[in-house]
C-alpha cells in the first residue's frame, strides 16, 4: 500500500507545520516567525531549532515492513538513530552512522494488526516520500484532545539519550498519549523573545525545563521574569509545568548556585495560579550511571525522567 505525502499528513505527530521539496516532505515545530528570529540571532539555535526530533508517523496496520525513502539535514551526532516502536515496545533501531544521507529505509514488523511509531532521530532534519506499508490496512492513531507543548534546551531536545525512543519527552508521551510540540534546543534558556501565539495549535498542557544553560549570569532573575510575563500574556490559563534543573556534575559551591536558580524560578512561578513547578532534583537520580556526560541523561536517564515527569502531568 502507498501512501501519498498528503494522505501521510493525518499520521504525522509533533509537528507545527509541514514543509515540501522538490517531492519530499518535512516537518517543524516552529511558527515560520519564530525560525526567522532563531536565523537572526544564532545559528547554533537556527540549525536546531530545524531538526524534527519527536516527530513520528503512526499508524494502526497489519503491515510486516513499513518503508520510505529520506534524505537528511545537518548531520550533528553519528550516534543517533531512528526507529520503530510497535505497541509501546521497541521493535527496530536505525543507526545514523550505517545510515547515508539519502536512500530508502525500511523495518520488519510483526504479524497482526498493531500500533506502530517511527521517531525521527534527535540532531537531524529529516525529509521522507515514497511512504509504503504491504499490509491492507492503515488506520489513524487517536491521541488525547489537545497538545502538550514542550520547552526547553538540548536535554529536552534528547541529546545524550543517542536513542531517539528513550528522551524523556518521547518515553513520557508514550505514557501520557497526546501529540507534542517539542520545542527544546540544545544550549536554549529562558528567552521571551521566542514565545509567540501559535494559532494552529490548542494546547493542553504546556511543559518548561530551563536554567542549566544560564543559571550562572548575573542578569538570571530578570531573565526569569521576563519569560514568565510572556508566557501568561500568551497562556494564563493553560496548566503548566515547569521543571527545575535536574542534577548536573560539579562541585559544592556550583551546587549551591544551581539551588538557589531553582528556587529563584519557584518564586517567579509562583505568581502564576495555573504553573506548577516540579523540583528537578527528584526526576533523575544524582548518579553518573544515568549521564551521558554529567549533564545529559543518558537512555537510562532519559527513561526514569519521562516516566517521573508522566507520573506528575498525570496525576499518578
Amino acid at each position: 500500500m502507498k501512501i501519498s505525502n498528503r494522505s501521510l499528513e493525518k499520521h504525522i505527530y509533533g509537528s507545527y507545520r509541514t514543509e515540501y521539496d522538490k517531492g519530499y516532505m518535512s516537518f517543524c515545530h516552529y511558527t515560520e516567525e519564530q525560525i526567522e528570529y532563531f536565523e537572526k540571532v544564532s545559528d547554533f539555535w537556527w540549525v536546531r531549532a530545524n531538526y524534527t526530533h519527536s516527530v513520528t508517523i503512526e499508524v494502526i496496520t497489519d503491515a510486516t515492513e513499513i518503508s520510505f525513502d529520506y534524505k537528511m539535514w545537518e548531520r550533528y551526532d553519528a550516534c543517533d538513530t531512528m526507529e520503530v516502536y510497535v505497541d509501546g515496545l521497541c521493535y527496530g533501531i536505525k543507526y545514523l552512522k550505517d545510515m547515508p544521507d539519502k536512500g530508502r529505509v525500511s523495518f520488519d514488523l510483526p504479524t497482526g494488526q498493531k500500533t506502530v511509531i517511527v521517531y525521527f532521530p534527535i540532531d537531524r532534519k529529516v525529509w521522507i516520500k515514497g511512504f509504503e506499508l504491504n499490509g491492507s490496512v492503515c488506520k489513524k492513531v487517536k491521541r488525547k484532545k489537545g497538545k502538550i507543548l514542550w520547552m526547553g534546551d538540548s536535554i529536552t531536545q534528547g541529546f545524550g539519550t543517542f536513542r531517539i525512543g528513550e528522551t524523556y519527552v518521547n518515553v513520557a508521551n508514550r505514557e501520557l498519549g497526546y501529540d507534542v510540540i517539542n520545542q527544546g534546543i540544545g544550549g536554549y534558556l529562558f528567552d521571551e523573545r521566542v514565545l509567540t501565539s501559535m494559532p494552529v495549535c490548542t494546547f493542553d498542557k504546556i511543559i518548561i525545563a530551563f536554567g542549566t544553560n544560564q543559571f550562572l549570569n548575573v542578569d538570571f532573575d530578570e531573565e526569569v521574569k521576563k519569560y514568565f510575563t510572556k508566557l501568561h500574556q500568551l497562556y494564563p490559563s493553560v496548566p503548566t509545568y515547569v521543571l527545575t534543573p535536574i542534577w548536573r556534575r560539579g562541585d559544592e559551591q556550583m551546587q549551591a548556585k544551581l539551588e538557589e536558580a531553582r528556587e529563584k524560578i519557584c518564586a517567579v512561578c509562583a505568581q502564576y495560579p495555573n504553573i506548577k513547578t516540579v523540583d528537578g532534583k527528584t526526576l533523575v537520580p544524582p548518579l553518573e550511571e544515568y549521564f551521558y556526560d554529567g549533564l545529559h541523561p543518558n537512555a537510562l536517564g532519559g527513561a526514569v525522567y519521562g516516566h517521573n515527569v508522566a507520573k506528575i502531568v498525570s496525576g499518578k
